[in-house]
């Protein structure tokens, strides 16, 4: 929900980039998507590591070495994670940095709270597709009408 109210507004700002795996997977069969879909789930587990190893970094020098209050830690922590994380994305969506700051950041911090919440990678792996399932599977969708 959020990731959509963010692409929304983020849309009338500029000119946005689709995923290139919407055009891919709207071009497969029933069973390739299934595949497709089922092949995700170790890449995001993936970006869920990268960004939590990153996120447990930032809060360790910012809190022991930096010396700031724990809490000013995690936002700052989880500030430098969202920013990496929207730049790994920008080959993916045309160095469009609006667009991954706007949408694809507001995505990671939503998708942090579940690890930041439970401490557990599994949490935010877990919202993670199911996040982008859906969002997947509504630009497969979109994109295969246009066919």
């Amino acid at each position: 929900m959020v990731s959509s109210v963010a692409g929304g507004v983020a849309s009338q700002l500029v000119d946005m980039h689709a995923n290139p795996m919407n055009d891919s997977i709207a071009h497969t069969g029933a069973g390739e998507r299934v595949l497709t879909f089922l092949s995700m789930v170790p890449q995001l587990f993936g970006e869920e590591l990268f960004t939590i190893l990153l996120l447990l970094a930032a809060l360790t020098f910012l809190s022991r070495i930096v010396r700031i209050p724990r809490r000013t830690a995690v936002v700052g922590a989880s500030l430098v994670a969202t920013l990496v994380f929207a730049a790994i994305h920008l080959p993916t969506y045309g160095g469009n940095i609006v667009q991954c700051i706007a949408v694809i950041g507001t995505a990671r911090v939503i998708l942090l709270i579940p690890f930041l919440k439970t401490k557990n990678i599994w949490a935010s792996t877990g919202a993670h597709v199911l996040n982008d399932w859906t969002l997947f599977a509504i630009g497969t969708a979109a994109t295969a009408a246009l066919i």
